[in-house]
């Protein structure tokens, strides 16, 4: 599971989480590896915040830490 602060959008756990993934992601991607992300994010995407992210079968419900998984995929093109 990805951790998740309580109540807020980020915090110190959820930000050296995705420092750490996004530090590998660069690692595996400057090797020229595929990578392939799964489990549960704790990060429910509505498709109106990330159309180009996410199919029709996206979150009903908006959830703050949702910004900091669409951040990570923005930012590595996934």
């Amino acid at each position: 599971y990805a951790p998740v602060q309580k109540g807020a959008a980020t915090g110190p756990l959820t930000d050296r989480f995705y420092e750490q993934l996004s530090e590998c992601t660069r690692a595996a991607t400057a090797k020229g590896d595929v990578v392939v992300i799964g489990g549960d994010w704790n990060a429910p995407i509505m498709q109106s915040d990330a159309p180009e992210l996410i199919g029709p079968w996206a979150s009903a419900v908006a959830k703050p830490h949702a910004r900091s998984l669409i951040n990570y995929m923005r930012g590595h093109k996934l």
